[in-house]
């Protein structure tokens, strides 16, 4: 992979880290849970990382679309991500 390619797929990767782990963080410290009438820091970072992976793959769309194919594997993670997310919500009904 040349150097171009590496740029956008390392901060994606970066970004992909960085949520798992405060999403873990947030699931497993006590302080953060919710109650059972107001969403805490445990579902809404869940809620939270999915909003922002979906405005990244969109960015990243169109940025292909602009022709800098650069981002073209950065998008195709943020797809990845984006169905392994909807699979498990589907799996958890």
């Amino acid at each position: 992979m040349n150097e171009i390619l590496k740029k956008p797929v390392y901060r994606t990767i970066l970004y992909y880290i960085i949520a798992v782990i405060l999403i873990t963080f947030f699931n497993l410290s006590g302080d953060y849970r919710s109650g059972p009438c107001n969403p805490g820091m445990d579902v809404m970072s869940v809620v939270i990382f999915f909003f922002i992976t979906i405005i990244l793959l969109v960015r990243n769309a169109y940025l292909v679309i602009r022709k800098k194919r650069q981002y073209l594997p950065s998008l195709l993670i943020h797809c990845c991500i984006v169905i392994v997310v909807l699979v498990f919500l589907m799996i958890d009904r």
